[in-house]
């Protein structure tokens, strides 16, 4: 059968009849998972690449805690989840997407427990094929070992630090520092720690004195990529 020119047919007004078929949008981490939102797009397993990063968020109620799970799809398709349970935590779920330990990928920090002044989140990374906890060093967390926390107010002042040396050694350091009655100075403990053959491994902690302007310049997040606060 002879077919028409795709001039003539355009003429004709048929040339629908030629257009390649629409293509189905991209699947994402939140594929068919009931309300999940993407968040990210970061390159989480190394690969550098773009991944799709989601979050499921069920608030806490009066009647209990609430949940918060971190979904991921690779570019390449792996597909992981991860659930942190026992939530406190009445900002945006999702705090960020940065890098963290000494690993290729970012890290995705969520939201876990959130008081007065203080709070604590969640560090989720990429091993082995499917998302898990990211350990904190010791110390770090408030209800958990696992987590990070971050504290704001007149007189407790904590805050978490990540720098990398000229030859690539990946260091956090936890200020932490409560001020006297007068809120005029404040004094406390600095701990750093280095990422060495994927753990967290101690380098040094001192005992700090400081002013209150110096002691409040601690507090929240100074990591790239991260707010300083939930938002």
């Amino acid at each position: 059968m002879k077919t028409l020119p795709l001039a003539l047919a355009a003429a004709l007004g048929l040339s629908s009849l030629f257009a390649s078929p629409a293509h189905a949008a991209a699947a994402t981490a939140c594929t068919g998972v009931t309300r999940c939102e993407v968040v990210s797009s970061a390159d989480v397993d190394g690969d550098g690449k773009a991944d799709s990063v989601g979050v499921v968020f069920t608030k806490p109620t009066d009647a209990g805690p609430g949940s918060i799970t971190v979904r991921l799809r690779t570019a390449t398709g792996v597909k992981s989840a991860t659930t942190g349970k026992d939530v406190y935590w009445y900002g945006k779920a999702f705090f960020g997407a940065a890098a963290v330990d000494g690993q290729p990928g970012k890290e995705i920090v969520v939201g876990d427990l959130m008081g007065a002044h203080s709070e604590q989140v969640r560090v989720v990374t990429f091993r082995g094929g499917r998302l898990v906890t990211l350990a904190s060093p010791p110390g770090f967390g408030i209800t958990r070992p696992s987590r990070w926390a971050v504290d704001a107010s007149i007189f407790s002042h904590v805050g978490i630090r990540r720098t990398v040396s000229d030859t690539g050694v990946v260091s956090v350091t936890r200020r932490a520092a409560l001020s006297n009655d007068s809120a005029t100075r404040a004094r406390g403990t600095k701990s750093t720690w280095v990422w060495k053959s994927g753990t967290w491994v101690e380098k040094s902690t001192v005992t700090i004195s400081c002013t209150q302007a110096t002691a409040e310049g601690f507090e929240g997040w100074h990591v790239k990529g991260l707010p300083v606060y939930a938002g």
